[in-house]
């Protein structure tokens, strides 16, 4: 079994396998994310790994290429994507071959939401990992019951109570939400104006950050099959002037929790930036996304944070630790020599939006 490395411009000129039989059926390297996986990149940047035998494609991993910012330099990174292995070849360590040949990309490699069962492989593999704590409300618990316990009288009278006291719980958090927002205000939009590039200056001022742009939140917008999903918030101070965002996405989840759950319809805010922290903070944005979460057609609002004191917030607003969701970073060049600190969580600047859990 041998990987090969296929560039943008060997899928565009046809010098590289194009059609392949995996599992999900998406026939082309990327899928229907294709388009979105070639507008982040240049002509030369890797695209995709493919695993080989002599009969054909076994598996393949995808790459989303983004920034990140290391001090005083930027450097790019490659967000491996759509890991996909054909079923008779997942005992042949096809998976393992094709994580490990990404340490021929350079000059570093990431992944997000990795799920816990591959945790330990990553780490074994010399990934560094770090991790937001998740937190979730159940906004629909009906589903949870009925899914549990079948359509019996007795689970849909305790879903129809569940329902009706996370209604009125919900109404109490949007009040409170609705009371803080006043000073501001908050816009659905379509894009930030190219003007506004300026506030990304100073979004952040930890040493180890991953890129923000309005290029980049544009974008993010504007492409890939799940954009319909995604609301983007501008928030406005008392002179009008632009103090940050949040990005709300609503999408279905299948399987959550290795199948626990079932298929769940989960609201996220998915970025954030405070632009101007001395007027509008993380913990506005966060209180902000979670009433527009309250108010989506979903059956969980989920956000994902960085150990800080907003932990606390969502706490009291009625949401439960669960988990976490799991970044791993590799670099593939002598970069850490220069880089005091690298490895500290608390010097890094992760939103639960990097790499591509957009396509989540």
């Amino acid at each position: 079994m041998r990987v090969l490395t296929l560039t943008k411009r060997m899928i565009e000129d046809g010098s590289a396998y194009k059609d392949w039989a995996d599992p999900q059926g998406t026939g082309t390297i990327g899928g229907a994310y294709q388009e979105l996986l070639f507008s982040f990149c240049d002509e030369e940047d890797p695209v995709s790994l493919v695993a080989m035998t002599d009969d054909g494609p076994v598996g393949q991993v995808n790459f989303l290429k983004g920034l990140l910012h290391l001090e005083d330099s930027t450097i790019p990174v490659f967000w491996a994507a759509g890991l996909s292995v054909k079923p008779d070849h997942r005992n042949t360590g096809a998976g393992m071959l094709l994580l490990a040949k990404s340490r021929s990309i350079k000059p570093a490699v990431g992944v997000v939401s990795v799920s816990q069962q591959a945790v330990p492989l990553y780490i074994k593999l010399g990934w560094r990992l770090f991790t937001l704590p998740r937190y979730v409300f159940p906004v629909k618990p009906s589903t949870y019951f009925l899914r549990k316990f079948g359509v019996s009288l007795v689970a849909r009278c305790i879903g129809f109570v569940a329902d009706s006291i996370s209604r009125a719980y919900r109404r109490t958090v949007i009040y409170l939400s609705d009371r803080r927002a006043r000073r501001y205000r908050i816009a659905l939009a379509n894009e930030i104006a190219l003007e506004e590039e300026d506030k990304f200056n100073s979004y952040t001022r930890r040493p180890y950050r991953t890129h923000r742009s309005t290029q980049w939140v544009n974008r993010i917008m504007s492409e890939g099959p799940m954009q319909n999903s995604r609301r983007l918030f501008l928030v406005y101070g008392d002179d009008e002037e632009l103090a940050g965002y949040f990005i709300v996405t609503t999408a279905l989840r299948r399987g959550v929790a290795g199948g626990k759950y079932g298929d769940l319809r989960v609201a996220s805010i998915r970025d954030w930036v405070a632009f101007r922290t001395s007027d509008l903070t993380d913990d506005d944005l966060l209180l902000f996304g979670l009433r527009e979460l309250l108010r989506a057609e979903c059956d969980v609002a989920e956000i994902c944070v960085p150990e800080s004191e907003s932990a606390s917030i969502l706490r009291g607003r009625g949401m439960i630790r669960m988990g976490e969701q799991h970044f791993f970073i590799r670099f593939n060049s002598p970069i850490e020599n220069d880089a005091p600190g690298i490895d500290e969580p608390e010097n890094w600047w992760f939103r639960p939006g990097d790499g591509d859990a957009f396509l989540l």
